[in-house]
């Protein structure tokens, strides 16, 4: 486990802090206590802090709206410099484009800074129409991993080459179009 101060002394350009959280959580409080200790040490050391509060343990799938929403409420006011969320909805449950929208709107209110989507390691296509919805909403943007790269680190290292030029370099045009053109 690296501190902020040896991040920055490596080069670190910036630093992203997971925190898995459930606003009911027994933990919460002190969840928050780290992530505030850690952006005071980012701010010391002009350090930019991407700042993941990562939902767990819903009780229905239905709630997951409300524990979004929520949890950006805990996390907006702490002045990191983005804020990297999922999804606000579940994509299962709510699949029309406007009530997306709406519901990443909800984000984009709360947030006191830019807020980024995360692709959850789902396909890519659910991930592109996320995109979209949190675009429209007002998100500034996407840190995407294996929705995008996935096939790239599964393949053999001889063919990664052409899946990068194939299935990666497309799809990530794909995203930065969607975001740049709203």
């Amino acid at each position: 486990l690296w501190s902020v101060e040896q991040a920055a002394a490596s080069g670190a350009a910036a630093l992203k802090l997971l925190v898995p959280y459930h606003p009911d959580a027994d933990l919460a409080a002190a969840q928050r206590a780290v992530a505030a200790d850690v952006l005071g040490e980012c701010r010391r050391l002009d350090v930019p802090l991407v700042l993941e509060p990562l939902f767990y343990g819903l009780d229905h799938r239905s709630d997951r709206e409300a524990v979004v929403l929520t949890t950006v409420e805990h996390f907006a006011s702490t002045g990191a410099d983005l804020l990297k969320l999922p999804f606000p909805v579940d994509p299962e449950l709510v699949t029309d484009h406007e009530a997306r929208v709406a519901a990443c709107a909800a984000v984009t209110e709360r947030c006191e800074q830019p807020w980024a989507i995360l692709s959850g390691g789902g396909g890519f296509d659910v991930f592109a129409e996320q995109v979209a919805a949190a675009a429209d909403g007002g998100g500034s943007g996407f840190m995407v991993g294996r929705a995008l790269w996935g096939e790239a680190a599964r393949c053999g290292a001889a063919d990664r080459p052409k899946v990068i030029e194939q299935t990666v370099l497309p799809r990530w045009r794909r995203l930065t179009h969607t975001v740049t053109a709203r």
